[in-house]
């Protein structure tokens, strides 16, 4: 959650500017520009492989950039991303601006804007590509750095020319600096006194647009966000706002850009430890918040994962109800299928068409076969005929006359011409009996011994029967 944070954090603090005014055609130091000088500074800015830095003064480096950071957040205080003109005056984007650095501009700490910029300018010496004016970097100048507040001042860190114009030199290549009076992005308002809240510009305001309400911010005219009812899209431009605002009103009192303003610098560090006490107290309170928010998805996502794994869980559950289902499906299926066999078999004995012997054998001899796709193929009374494997074996018993021993043997089965026996010994005696009337001049020991192996040859027990119920 920490890391998290921490990258949610890198990207708060910043903000994008776009239409800044940052030059203009005119004379300045003795250097005379048209709008071709301008137009060839936005054609050069896409081919020089750089893009400005914003600084606050024109030093490089910031005098110190642990002093900057500790101050902005970041060394850094922005790059411009693109260049344009627009009649007389080049405005531009810039990126990334720090917003502790955003709100000192808001206040009035910087109210004017300087342009460095490179003369006859070669990307690549060996190339022999030349271009005549390059923009190097912008610069804020304000009470932050009072050096720096007027042109004097800045000339003290240049050298100047013959003709006494201001210049330098960056690794061997020259750049000069002007102190334009050119307008900001923002509306400059004078400090409020102690008694009095300080009226601040709210950036966002609500618009209609058809049957929505949306939030748009003012400098560059971008919708934000929409919304069905006009309170809830005010409440949430409010939040935009840091809060409840006073908006700007025409009669408040503008400070329009008017030469070199000098702020007193215990009044600029008061007004500035101002700022960035309200910044921490709103970025603590949006820490706050977000936490609050994270707490509460990262509580949502494990309720999801509990009842997904809940759900993994039933569906186990009923993947194995459906293949124990299945499983006594398949063996109903077969006792089934046993049992029309077994039937069959049963009728075919009662047709005399099976003998005993021959029961068990036919009946795995079907089971076996059953579901076989094969076809096999025969002729019968001059027809060809296909059957399945099933349908084959079940034709050739069908096929078959009564069996000439069907009577004997069948007395094996206990039921000999239909009749039934109470014990084994009732069945030997009238078997044995029956063999002697058959067969004149045989004894009943001889007889009954030729009942006995009979019976066993058909694959009887009736032997094994009697002599359980003689012990």
């Amino acid at each position: 959650m920490l890391e998290m944070l921490k990258r949610i954090y890198r990207t708060l603090p910043t903000e994008n500017v776009s239409g800044l005014e940052i030059f203009s055609v005119g004379t300045f130091n003795g250097d005379r520009y048209t709008e071709k000088d301008l137009d060839e500074m936005v054609q050069a800015f896409d081919k020089v492989g750089f893009e400005p830095p914003v600084k606050a003064g024109h030093q490089d480096g910031q005098e110190d950039p642990a002093k900057a950071k500790m101050l902005f957040g970041e060394p850094a205080l922005g790059y411009i991303s693109r260049i344009y003109r627009n009649g007389t005056k080049l405005l531009a984007d810039i990126k990334g601006i720090p917003q502790k650095f955003a709100d000192l501009i808001r206040a009035g700490a910087y109210r004017r804007v300087s342009a460095e910029i490179y003369w006859n300018y070669a990307s690549d010496e060996s190339s022999g590509v030349k271009f005549p004016r390059v923009l190097k970097a912008i610069s804020f100048l304000g009470a932050d750095i009072p050096a720096l507040t007027n042109l004097k001042a800045i000339e003290s860190l240049y050298e100047k020319n013959a003709e006494g114009l201001v210049y330098s030199y960056d690794n061997g290549k020259e750049f000069r600096v002007y102190d334009s009076e050119v307008g900001t992005p923002f509306t400059l308002v004078q400090f409020a006194t102690a008694d009095e809240p300080m009226p601040k510009e709210n950036m966002y305001e609500v618009q209609s647009q058809g049957n929505q309400h949306c939030i748009v911010e003012k400098t560059s005219g971008k919708t934000m966000s929409c919304y069905a009812d006009r309170p809830t899209a005010d409440s949430k431009c409010s939040e935009m706002n840091g809060g409840t605002m006073p908006e700007v009103k025409p009669n408040s009192k503008e400070v329009k850009p008017q030469g070199d303003i000098e702020m007193d610098e215990k009044t600029f560090q008061a007004e500035r430890d101002k700022i960035q006490a309200e910044l921490s107290a709103k970025l603590e309170t949006q820490k706050l918040e977000m936490e609050k928010q994270f707490a509460a998805k990262q509580a949502e996502l494990e309720t999801k994962l509990a009842e997904f794994s809940s759900a993994k869980e039933r569906e186990k559950e009923l993947s194995d109800a459906l293949a124990a289902a299945a499983e006594r499906v398949a063996k109903l299926e077969q006792q089934s299928q046993d049992a029309e066999i077994a039937g069959w078999v049963k009728d075919m004995k009662a047709q005399k068409k099976l003998i005993p012997a021959e029961e068990e054998r036919v009946f795995s001899l079907l089971k076996s076969v059953r579901g076989m796709p094969k076809v096999v193929k025969y002729s019968q009374d001059g027809k060809d005929v296909e059957q399945t494997p099933e349908e084959a074996v079940k034709a050739w018993v069908e096929m078959r006359k009564p069996h000439e021993l069907f009577k004997e043997f069948s007395k094996n089965e206990n039921e000999p011409d239909g009749k039934q026996y109470a014990s084994a010994s009732d069945e030997i005696t009238e078997r044995t009996k029956a063999y002697m009337n058959e067969n004149e001049g045989v004894d009943f020991k001889t007889a009954m011994t030729k009942v006995f192996t009979e019976d066993k040859k058909s694959g009887g027990d009736l032997k094994a029967r009697y002599l359980k119920e003689q012990n």
